[in-house]
């Protein structure tokens, strides 16, 4: 198990450094923009790291005095494990049978899995969730989806 506290410090170094370097790239930006507008983009970088330094700094001091707590991820290890599996087989089966299939089989038993016992209703709204989400990247974005490519070699 992992105390929250030293992620917390971890991250608050993380954003300390990160404002330092922010602030060191303020001449940098200098030498790359003209000399025109080089005052007030190198006052907005120097402003920007400072805010963020000194929140950072805050935060973590915060996490310095703080008593450590654990973090718990799940209350069940066994089914946040198998949803993990469930996920990568989604996506893993995303490239052989397509987005709108992989989609009616993965959320339907993800609901399964999480306690959703009506098989009919969870079925309706994948596929009403899957109609959705399709409309829109296809339809409204013209962004592709990953279509099935199992059964190429038997069509063609």
């Amino acid at each position: 198990m992992l105390q929250r506290k030293y992620i917390e410090i971890a991250i608050g170094l993380f954003f300390v450094l990160l404002a330092v370097l922010l602030y060191g790239s303020a001449d940098t930006v200098n030498q790359a923009v003209s000399k025109a507008s080089t005052d007030s983009t190198s006052t907005y970088v120097n402003t920007l790291a400072i805010v963020l330094g000194i929140a950072a700094s805050i935060e973590l001091t915060m996490s310095i005095l703080s008593s450590p707590t654990v973090i718990e991820f799940s209350k069940n290890p066994l089914k946040f494990t198998s949803l993990i599996f469930l996920l990568i087989a989604y996506v893993w089966g995303m490239e052989y049978i397509g987005f709108v299939l992989a989609t009616l089989i993965f959320l339907p038993a993800t609901m399964k899995m999480m306690g959703y016992e009506s098989l009919i209703k969870s079925l309706i709204i994948s596929a009403g969730i899957t109609l959705f989400v399709y409309m829109l990247f296809q339809v409204g974005f013209e962004i592709l989806l990953p279509e099935p490519t199992l059964f190429e070699g038997f069509l063609s």
